[in-house]
């Protein structure tokens, strides 16, 4: 019998690796025993008409959405397609080598890093295992905070099956700060940026701080801001999201430390860095500010969950703002009208429908085809 891994209350972890937190995974929940499904309708179930190569590519390809998910796509449906394809190559091969990679994958998505080590150790000592980089990478990836000499290993064999990788380099300068070979690390941070095509946050990240560290402030100036870019460019495509926001917040951080540290030198004399830390730091206060208007918002929503369907009009008025104050235009625009049609004479709900009315027809007719 297959066993199945509980990939449905998975955890996403892309903050821990962007804002250097760690993420714990929860626990999982009870789970109903499934009903019994007869033989007949398993065998015209359009999984078991899946050849096991197939299954492997389709487990393989749900587990890379997994991973690369955004907060908006649907956690369940991805969760559940994986593991359906995991379960189609136990049963119909049971010794397949790809399965210790699967599960080596579900078990690192999921935040279990011992048993995600375990298989993928077996995975790599196949034939199959020891020509595939992305499973040395992996390795790299879960040995490199506490075993940085063992990540680097994997990681050089990961380069070696894929020389043009960005994510096996980035691993690598990684290696090197933790092994103190500060030069190294910036080498290999710049090769990484070069492969990307500097468009993958983090890496320009990474970088700008290996710069400072090193007292190359000019350069780490122009990374920070490159980075600061990328973050606020994900931010603007996203109004309203919480996310993104995080992430713009930290990059203010980074540039912020940048310049104080530029400023605080002895002889330094150009007023430009004041004016600019004085810009970053307003700007962050007002990011700051958003952030905690996503705080109230979440405490409104959760009264306006609570007392559904039969929401007081004050909490919706309060709603309808909240919703407003953060971003997210259409979802307070339809707050107002509904609280229109309970209270017909709210003042509070006509003026804000006059100031979003525009930006939510425009949105609309963005949207039509």
């Amino acid at each position: 019998m297959a066993i199945r891994v509980p990939l449905f209350w998975m955890m996403p972890l892309w903050m821990s690796a962007i804002l250097g937190q760690t993420v714990e995974p929860p626990e999982p929940p009870h789970r109903q025993p499934e009903p019994a499904v007869d033989a007949a309708t398993q065998e015209t179930s359009a999984e078991s008409a899946i050849g096991v190569d197939e299954a492997v590519r389709l487990a393989i390809d749900a587990l890379d959405r997994l991973e690369a998910r955004d907060e908006s796509d649907a956690l369940v449906p991805l969760t559940d397609e994986a593991n359906r394809y995991i379960e189609v190559v136990e049963t119909k091969d049971a010794a397949n080598p790809w399965i210790p990679y699967l599960y080596g994958r579900a078990y690192a998505i999921m935040g279990r890093r011992g048993d995600a080590v375990d298989q993928l150790v077996k995975f790599v000592e196949t034939r199959e295992g020891r020509n595939e980089w992305r499973a040395y990478r992996l390795l790299g990836d879960l040995f490199v905070d506490e075993f940085p000499r063992l990540a680097k290993a994997n990681y050089q064999k990961a380069k070696v099956l894929n020389p043009a990788e960005p994510t096996v380099l980035f691993g690598l300068s990684v290696c090197a700060v933790r092994l103190g070979d500060r030069e190294g690390a910036i080498s290999l941070a710049r090769e990484t940026l070069e492969l990307d095509g500097a468009q993958t946050l983090r890496y320009v990240s990474h970088l700008a701080a290996l710069l400072s560290a090193d007292g190359q402030s000019n350069e780490a100036f122009k990374e920070a801001q490159r980075a600061l870019d990328l973050a606020r460019t994900s931010m603007q495509a996203e109004p309203g999201a919480y996310r993104p926001l995080l992430v713009v917040d930290a990059q203010y951080q980074q540039m912020i430390d940048i310049l104080q540290a530029r400023v605080n030198e002895p002889a330094h004399t150009d007023i430009s860095d004041y004016l600019r830390l004085a810009a970053s730091l307003r700007q962050r206060a007002q990011i700051r500010q958003t952030l905690m208007l996503h705080d109230v918002l979440r405490v409104i929503e959760a009264g306006v969950d609570k007392t559904a369907p039969d929401t007081p009009p004050a909490l919706l008025e309060q709603y309808g703002i909240a919703l407003a104050e953060v971003g997210r235009t259409d979802a307070a625009v339809d707050a107002f009208e509904k609280l229109l049609g309970l209270d017909p004479s709210n003042k509070v709900a006509a003026e804000w429908l006059t100031r979003l009315q525009p930006d939510s027809l425009k949105s609309q007719q963005t949207k039509e085809p």
